[in-house]
C-alpha cells in the first residue's frame, strides 16, 4: 500500500505541476484510512510545463479536470479551495482513491524598509517590496545639514559677541552714571557757595550809598529818633599871628571877656557856688550813620569785632538758622583766642571748658554756612569753625566735618543787619 500510496503522489504532483501552482495534495483512499493511510503533501512549482487535461501512466488509469481562475498579475496564485480533484482507478477498472488539489495560504510578505536619508525610488523590476536609496537626494540632506550646522555655529558666535558688548556697554554706563552723580554734587556745591557769596555781597551792597540825587520835595515831619552818638571833637584850629599893638585910647566900656591866661598857682579852695542855670540848647548838629550795635541789638543779636553773630542750639547735623538772621560768612583769618571770645558770649553752660578735643571730630571746613559750632563739655569742647572766617585747625587730620557732635551743641551765625 505504501509503494501504492506513493507512486498516485507521483501522478498527482505531476498533475500540479501542470497548472504551475502552489497546492496541497491530500491523497485518500476509497477503502478507508485503514487501507490506505491519507498523506499531505505541499510543493512550489519550479518551472511550468505545458498544461495537460489527462495524462496515462503505466498501470493506473488517472481522470479529471483542473481549474485555475483568473488573478490579478503580480500574484503568484490565489485561494480558491478546493481546484480539483482526481480519482485513481487500477487497469482493472477498480478505484483505488481520489487526489484533491487546494492551494496554500499566501506566505507572509516581507518587513518594510526604512530609509532614513532619501526618497525611495521606483522598485527594480521583479521585486515590487525592495526600496532605492535616491543617493543623490540623500547627499543633497547631508550638504544641507552642514550648512544649516556652520549657520548655527555663526549664530552662536554673534550671540556672544552681542553679549559681551552689552556686559561692556552696561558696565561703561555704570562709570557715566558715577562721574555725571559726582558732577552733579559738585555743580550743587559751586553753585550753593556762589549764592552764599552773592546773598553776603548783597548784604554789603545795603550799607553803602550812591551819590546824592536831587533833593526831593519835602516831607511830613516823623516822630524823633532814638538820640545818636556824640561824634568826634574836631581838631582846633591854628593860632593866628598877633598883630602890633595900636596907641593907647580912651578907656571905653568894659570888653568882653577874653581868653583864660594861663592858670596861676593854686590858692585856697573857696566856698562852692550855686548850680547855675542850664544855658539854651544848640543847634541840631547832622544826621550820623545807623550803629552796628543798635541794628544787632534788634534782632537779639552780640557784636564782636563789628561783626553781629546770633546763636542757635542744634538738634541735627545740618544748620539752623536763628530767628530774623540772614547768615553771612566773613572773610576774617581769626585765631583761637578769637573762637573762645565768641564761645563765651553764647555758651549757655558757664561750666564750659576752653580746652578744645583734638579728635576727629568737627573740624576746620567750609561745608555748613556757621561761623563755629561747638559742644559745652566740662572736659573737653568738640568744635567745628569754617575756613572762611577763622584760619586755625581745632581738629587732627582725617576730621568729619560734622557740625552737630554732642546733644547740647551751640551753632553760632553771622547776620547781615
Amino acid at each position: 500500500v505504501g509503494a501504492m500510496a506513493r507512486t498516485v503522489l507521483a501522478i498527482a504532483v505531476a498533475v500540479a505541476t501542470v497548472a504551475s501552482v502552489a497546492v496541497i495534495v491530500t491523497l485518500s483512499s476509497s477503502q478507508g484510512p485503514s487501507a490506505l493511510e491519507q498523506q499531505q503533501y505541499s510543493m512550489y512549482p519550479q518551472q511550468q510545463v505545458p498544461a495537460a487535461r489527462f495524462q496515462m501512466l503505466p498501470q493506473f488509469n488517472v481522470g479529471g479536470s483542473l481549474e485555475v481562475p483568473d488573478h490579478p498579475p503580480g500574484m503568484p496564485y490565489v485561494k480558491t479551495d478546493p481546484i480539483g480533484e482526481f480519482p485513481i482507478t487500477t487497469p482493472d477498472g477498480d478505484s483505488i482513491g481520489n487526489v484533491n488539489i487546494r492551494t496554500m495560504p499566501a506566505p507572509a510578505p516581507p518587513p518594510p524598509t526604512i530609509i532614513r536619508f532619501g526618497d525611495v525610488g521606483v522598485a527594480q523590476a521583479g521585486c515590487p517590496m525592495c526600496p532605492v536609496l535616491d543617493k543623490e537626494a540623500a547627499e543633497l540632506q547631508k550638504a544641507k545639514v552642514k550648512s544649516q550646522q556652520k549657520r548655527i555655529a555663526v549664530l552662536k558666535k554673534m550671540v556672544e559677541q552681542n553679549a559681551e558688548q552689552l556686559d561692556t556697554s552696561v558696565e561703561e554706563m555704570k562709570k557715566l552714571k558715577d562721574i555725571l552723580s559726582e558732577s552733579l554734587f559738585d555743580m550743587k556745591e559751586a553753585v550753593k557757595k556762589e549764592d552764599v557769596t552773592v546773598e553776603a555781597s548783597m548784604h554789603e551792597k545795603e550799607d553803602s550809598f550812591g551819590p546824592e540825587g536831587p533833593r526831593g520835595p519835602p516831607g511830613y515831619n516823623g516822630l524823633d529818633g532814638i538820640n545818636g552818638e556824640p561824634g568826634k571833637n574836631g581838631a582846633p584850629g591854628p593860632r593866628g599871628m598877633e598883630g602890633r599893638p595900636g596907641p593907647i585910647g580912651a578907656t571905653g566900656s568894659r570888653g568882653a571877656r577874653g581868653d583864660r591866661g594861663p592858670p596861676g598857682p593854686q590858692g585856697p579852695m573857696g566856698f562852692k557856688g550855686k548850680i547855675g542855670k542850664i544855658g539854651p540848647r544848640g543847634p541840631l548838629g547832622p544826621r550820623g550813620g545807623s550803629s552796628m550795635e543798635l541794628r544787632c541789638a534788634r534782632i537779639g543779636g552780640e557784636v564782636y569785632r563789628g561783626v553781629c553773630f546770633k546763636s542757635s542750639v542744634l538738634t541735627r547735623n545740618r544748620d539752623k538758622l536763628p530767628k530774623s538772621c540772614r547768615s553771612w560768612l566773613p572773610s576774617k583769618k581769626w585765631n583761637e583766642k578769637d573762637w573762645w571770645a565768641l564761645a563765651q558770649i553764647f555758651r549757655t553752660n558757664p561750666k564750659m571748658t576752653s580746652n578744645i578735643d583734638r579728635e576727629v571730630d568737627g573740624g576746620w571746613c567750609d561745608n555748613h554756612q556757621a561761623v563755629t559750632s561747638f559742644s559745652q563739655n566740662t572736659a573737653k569742647t568738640k568744635v567745628w569753625v569754617n575756613k572762611a572766617t577763622f584760619s586755625f585747625n581745632p581738629t587732627a587730620a582725617g576730621s568729619t566735618c560734622n557740625i552737630m557732635n554732642e546733644d547740647d551743641t551751640v551753632g553760632v551765625y553771622a547776620c547781615a543787619v
